[in-house]
């Protein structure tokens, strides 16, 4: 039985041989770069609504819209309170694994470092412990459901609202995935993240300056050179500040887009990161400017096999938490588009696209999380 480094030191092997094969640029799969090759539309871009609609879903299900953001899907007040409950609730931690075979704990080098929190388990997640781990998820799946349902009491649950909005608008319905033996999987996850703790290089170097407060994100990159200019010393601090906050970039699922299915990834915001309200005027204007705690999402399509083939080294770098391997990926990428949420914003993206999400210094992110899989023909599957 292979271990997970040597399937990563095997696939990557493979992904070389392809790309020496077939290799090309990767800018030909950004939206916007030789269009004309690729038959892209012009270039896709975020939409914002205050509800949904047919017209909407229908873009992003076509993929004609890189995500959707739906204002207030939850009421603040529900989404806070939800977050209270879910926050006060047992909680199963949980770790990102890394190509070297070993789990991320604090300060090991690496994205996705912090520990993430979680009511209820991911079907992937499952999948690690065999067939054990499998059939206790589909045991606890109908109660996880109720579970979220309770919680969300007296308020629908933003999963089941979801659900039936879906359900309401597109032409052959929603509904929860089962397996082949009818057993429902499970349909949200709740993720609570919490910040880790850092030191920025030269942060003591002088008396009048202080401490920063935790950030989450990677081991940083030290710089031994000091910054005597004020502005130049802002500068690098913020360039470490945005070193810290780069999320794992990735995807969901690697298979090509296509305008008549997809896997679709779907997040109600219940609580969002945010400076503490003792915090200066300059100091929130930074957090505004950096989008600590929001969502990337990169404007790049895979039309199909042979694009992946000849990007196939870069590409599967989506799939790596490898610090380096991650600095190369987002180099060649375009820059992302930003969406900062709010609480009770509903985000859809497609997972096949490139995203990730920023760390924060302060507060905690709590969010459901689902996934929505649109096949040629029949209805919206949701499962977890």
């Amino acid at each position: 039985m292979f271990n997970q480094a040597a399937r990563h030191t095997a696939m990557l092997a493979m992904f070389a041989r392809l790309q020496q094969r077939y290799g090309c640029e990767l800018a030909a799969l950004c939206d916007g770069a030789r269009v004309e090759e690729l038959h892209l539309p012009s270039p896709t871009s975020t939409s914002t609504s205050n509800s949904l609609t047919r017209d909407a879903i229908h873009r992003l299900f076509t993929h004609q819209t890189l995500a959707l953001v739906v204002r207030r899907f939850v009421e603040p007040a529900a989404a806070a309170q939800l977050a209270a409950q879910l926050a006060a609730h047992g909680t199963t931690t949980w770790r990102v694994a890394n190509p070297s075979g070993r789990d991320h704990v604090a300060h090991d080098e690496g994205f996705e470092t912090e520990r993430v929190s979680s009511v209820g388990i991911p079907f992937t997640e499952a999948l690690r412990d065999g067939d054990a781990g499998v059939r206790r998820y589909f045991d606890a799946a109908l109660p996880h459901m109720r579970l979220l349902r309770q919680l969300s009491h007296p308020h629908p649950c933003p999963i089941d609202k979801l659900r039936l909005e879906l359900d309401e608008l597109w032409p052959d319905g929603a509904c929860v995935s089962h397996n082949k033996h009818g057993e429902p999987y499970a349909v949200g996850v709740a993720r609570l993240m919490q910040p880790v703790a850092m030191t920025l290089e030269h942060e003591h170097e002088h008396e009048h300056e202080q401490p920063l407060p935790p950030l989450a994100g990677s081991a940083l990159v030290p710089s031994r050179q000091p910054y005597r200019d004020p502005q130049q010393q802002q500068q690098a601090r913020v360039a470490q500040v945005l070193h810290h906050i780069q999320g794992f970039c990735h995807v969901d699922d690697l298979s090509p887009i296509r305008d008549d299915r997809g896997l679709f990834s779907a997040n109600v915001y219940l609580q969002v990161p945010e400076p503490p309200p003792s915090s200066s005027s300059s100091s929130v204007e930074e957090w505004r400017r950096l989008g600590e705690g929001g969502l990337e999402v990169w404007d790049l399509r895979v039309s199909s096999r042979w694009d992946f083939y000849r990007n196939a080294v870069t590409l599967s770098m989506l799939l790596s938490e490898d610090e380096r391997q991650q600095a190369v990926l987002r180099a060649q990428l375009p820059p992302p588009h930003l969406i900062v949420p709010e609480p009770g914003d509903l985000v859809l993206l497609a997972a096949q696209r490139p995203h990730a999400v920023r760390g924060f210094r302060f507060g905690q992110r709590i969010t459901l999380q689902t996934f929505i899989q649109r096949n040629k023909r029949g209805p919206l599957m949701l499962d977890t």
